[in-house]
């Protein structure tokens, strides 16, 4: 991920090999952008087009149907890194409250269609991602409850259910407290990287 004048400020790591509906629900959408994936047109003959009805997720949405139900249901990740992901201040995507919505939406129609894995752990990131943003706290409390019914056992295992349980267990003053330290350190850089880059 870069910021609007070039500078580049988080990796985003993605294993190389095959990513099944489990990978891509779980992962919430490891791919994280179109244009980093090849599709074969025949997946799109197989399972239709892209749902234009949906303003978040539609991507995800798509490579769950062609995991779902296309010829070709694997997904492959390469190992090199394909895309920048720029980030500026008034784009569409940082809208959370209405992405939140729409991942709702996906999530509660898809969870059921996991073969692999706990449907549970659909739930960490997105719940992670809203206790860490202050996005609507029923919806947040509700995905957390649903991602910790995976057990702590299992979440202690992996970096997002660390976080998960690192803010679903502040209290609501304490997740506060984080995200304007966070916010302010956030300025602080940004200042910084102007006076830098000019």
């Amino acid at each position: 991920m870069i910021l609007e004048n070039g500078t580049p400020i988080l990796w985003r790591w993605q294993r190389a090999g095959g990513y099944d509906f489990d990978d891509f629900l779980v992962g919430n959408d490891p791919a994280r952008s179109g244009s980093s994936l090849l599709i074969r047109k025949s997946c799109f003959d197989d399972v239709g087009v892209f749902d234009e009805s949906r303003w978040y997720a539609e991507d995800l949405e798509m490579w769950l149907r062609i995991a779902e139900g296309s010829k070709t249901p694997v997904l492959w990740g390469s190992k090199d890194r394909l895309v920048d992901v720029r980030l500026r201040a008034g784009s569409l995507t940082r809208d959370r409250e209405t992405a939140a919505t729409g991942l709702d939406d996906l999530l509660s129609s898809h969870t059921a269609k996991l073969r692999r894995l706990p449907a549970g752990l659909a739930y960490v990131r997105p719940a992670t991602d809203a206790l860490k943003y202050g996005i609507d706290d029923e919806l947040a409390e509700g995905w957390a409850t649903k991602a910790r019914s995976v057990g702590t056992g299992h979440l202690v295992r992996s970096t997002s259910g660390l976080r998960l349980l690192f803010w679903h267990t502040l209290p609501r003053p304490g997740r506060r407290a984080v995200r304007s330290v966070q916010s302010t350190a956030r300025e602080a850089v940004k200042s910084a990287n102007r006076r830098l880059r000019g």
